[in-house]
C-alpha cells in the first residue's frame, strides 16, 4: 500500500475543472518564461491534490519544487514540502522565494485577507505569478436568489448550519433543509471587489476565468433538474465570466 493518498475516484467536477484551468495557466507561464525549474507554493494546500495534479500533467523535464502551507494536514498525496502553520500568520518562507503562488478556495475562509495577500506579495518573486480561486458573490445565480430575498449561495451566517436562507434551493435539489455542514466561508468577493483588492495590494490582473457548477452533494436527489441546471450554468458562466458561479484570477506584481 502506498504511503501517499490517491486522488479520489469521485473527485468532484467543479474541483476537477478548477484544477484543469489552474494547470493550464501554469503551462502558459512556463512557456512564456521559458523556465525548466519552478517553485510553486500552495497556500491552503490540503493534502496536495492540486500540486500532484500539476506535477502529473506537466513535462517530466520541468523540475518542480512544491511547498504546501496548511495547519491541519497530516497525510500527503505525494512527496512535497509541507509547512504546518496557520495561513493567517507570517509564512515561514523567505522574501521573493516563489515563482508561482496558488490560493485555491482559501481566501473566502480567511479573516485577515489583507495579511494573506501581503504575504503573497512578500514571498512572490518580482516576475512571479499568483493565482486565486474563490466563489463569486455576484454570480447570476446569487443575483437571482437575492432578488427574491434568499441568502447567496456559498455565503454562510452560522458555524453550525449552511442552509439558512436557502430553503427553496434545497427543496428544489431534494436536499434536507437542515443538517448541512458549513464550509467556513467568512469573506465573499464579487469580481469587482477581488480586482480592486488585488490591485490595491500592488498587483496587476493578467486575466480572470469563470468556474461553473458541475457537481453537487450526493444527497441532491433531483438528477434531471441538476443536469439541466449544469448545462445552463456552463452556458451563462462561459459567456459572461463576471457572472460565473466561481472565479479564477491570475495576477502579477506591478
Amino acid at each position: 500500500m502506498s504511503k501517499y493518498l490517491t486522488i479520489p475516484n469521485d473527485f468532484s467536477g467543479d474541483d476537477y475543472y478548477r484544477f484543469l484551468k489552474v494547470n493550464l495557466i501554469i503551462k502558459e507561464i512556463i512557456i512564456r518564461r521559458k523556465i525548466k525549474k519552478i517553485t510553486v507554493v500552495d497556500i491552503g494546500s490540503g493534502n496536495g491534490y492540486l500540486m500532484k495534479y500539476i506535477k502529473e500533467k506537466n513535462s517530466k523535464d520541468i523540475e518542480f519544487e512544491f511547498i504546501g502551507i496548511d495547519k491541519y494536514v497530516t497525510e500527503k498525496s505525494f512527496e512535497f514540502r509541507l509547512i504546518n502553520q496557520d495561513v493567517e500568520e507570517r509564512i515561514n518562507l523567505p522574501d521573493q522565494f516563489a515563482d508561482i503562488i496558488i490560493g485555491a478556495e482559501i481566501i473566502e475562509h480567511i479573516s485577515n485577507t489583507d495579511g494573506l495577500i501581503e504575504e503573497v506579495y512578500r514571498i512572490l518573486k518580482k516576475d512571479g505569478d499568483a493565482i486565486i480561486t474563490t466563489p463569486n458573490l455576484s454570480s447570476y445565480f446569487n443575483r437571482f436568489l437575492l432578488l427574491f430575498g434568499y441568502q447567496p449561495y456559498h455565503s454562510e451566517v452560522s458555524n453550525k448550519e449552511s442552509g439558512f436562507g436557502l430553503s427553496l434551493v434545497y427543496k428544489v435539489l431534494g436536499r434536507s433543509r437542515y443538517g448541512n455542514k458549513t464550509a467556513g466561508h467568512l469573506r465573499m468577493f464579487t469580481l469587482r471587489a477581488l480586482r480592486d483588492f488585488i490591485e490595491f495590494h500592488g498587483f496587476k490582473i493578467v486575466k480572470y476565468y469563470p468556474v461553473y457548477f458541475s457537481s453537487f452533494r450526493k444527497d441532491n436527489n433531483r438528477k434531471i433538474i441538476i443536469k439541466t441546471f449544469f448545462a445552463f450554468d456552463k452556458m451563462i458562466s462561459s459567456t459572461f465570466p463576471s457572472l460565473a458561479t466561481g472565479l479564477i484570477v491570475h495576477f502579477k506584481k506591478k
